[in-house]
């Protein structure tokens, strides 16, 4: 796991989230996808987590090529549907800012999750 990666985790771990797989056999335009669940509020709540792969990379390592990383409730299919979730870029400079605020989303998208799941148990 890269240095980038450990972090990530450390944060997500910090904040109620469990890292349950990583998938390295994934599309071309991601370099790893990680699925995650909630282990606080919305118990069970799934979030997939992809290290994104600059689309001009042609090399063979793509992990050396991760420029952003994305989270949705649901896989993404492709590229764009991964970049249209919460995202965070890599660019170098205040990484742990952009760290906090990230996992700050992953925060509100569980909340946001658990009250779906709420109001349609209500419904029933």
């Amino acid at each position: 796991m890269k240095h980038y990666q450990l972090q990530v985790n450390k944060f997500l771990v910090d904040a109620g989230w469990e890292l349950v797989s990583i998938d390295r056999d994934v599309e071309w335009w991601s370099a790893e996808e990680w699925t995650v669940v909630s282990r606080r509020e919305g118990w069970g709540t799934k979030i997939w987590i992809n290290f994104l792969v600059d689309p001009q990379y042609d090399g063979q390592k793509k992990e050396s090529a991760v420029w952003a990383v994305s989270a949705s409730l649901s896989r993404p299919k492709e590229r764009v549907e991964a970049e249209s979730g919460t995202l965070m870029d890599l660019v170098k400079g205040h990484f742990q800012a952009k760290l906090e605020d990230f996992v700050a989303s992953l925060d509100e998208l569980r909340r946001t999750s658990s009250r779906h799941i709420e109001s349609d148990a209500n419904l029933s």
